[in-house]
């Protein structure tokens, strides 16, 4: 739990972005809740609404005795920003606070801020966990992780810089 400005515990948030399938809207919602952890059919909703792309939504999710999860109360934005990709937030607290709480987390729902590009898409990353090929030097030398945007050409080493081999 992390508490809000306010005073009042905040259990759960997230935001994100994901390819926008050819679905219903309500559809595409309930499948963000199910890859959050709350069964599908299970959550009640209330408060929904629709404004140009942007949808959203008030849900109650019951407790869960098989995963024992607790029950709770969140606001859902879902947003169609016109690049192929839909922009979500999550927020969720213990429904003993929600009235407290509600007004915060419909007002964060509202700043979500989303600027698409026209023509580009966002920029996506490549991640690998394995040693960079050509030798066991840099960041990747010990099999960490290293992200670089796809396309993106090898940086080159600053004039005068020496190499550093690993040891």
């Amino acid at each position: 739990d992390q508490a809000t400005s306010c005073g009042q515990p905040l259990a759960y948030a997230a935001v994100g972005f994901f390819e926008y399938p050819n679905a219903p809207t309500t559809a595409v919602r309930d499948q963000v809740l199910e890859l959050r952890g709350i069964a599908k059919g299970s959550a009640t909703w209330e408060d929904e609404g629709t404004r140009g792309k942007t949808y959203t939504g008030a849900y109650s999710a019951p407790a869960d005795d098989a995963t024992g999860a607790p029950a709770v109360r969140g606001w859902f934005v879902l947003r169609d920003a016109n690049d192929k990709y839909g922009y979500f937030a999550l927020y969720e607290t213990d429904p003993a606070h929600w009235d407290a709480l509600k007004s915060v987390l419909v007002a964060s729902g509202k700043s979500l801020l989303v600027k698409p590009r026209a023509s580009a898409s966002p920029v996506e990353g490549q991640v690998s966990a394995a040693p960079p090929a050509g030798g066991a030097t840099g960041a990747g030398a010990s099999g960490g992780l290293a992200a670089e945007p796809a396309g993106a050409k090898p940086a080159k080493p600053a004039k005068g810089a020496k190499a550093v081999q690993a040891k």
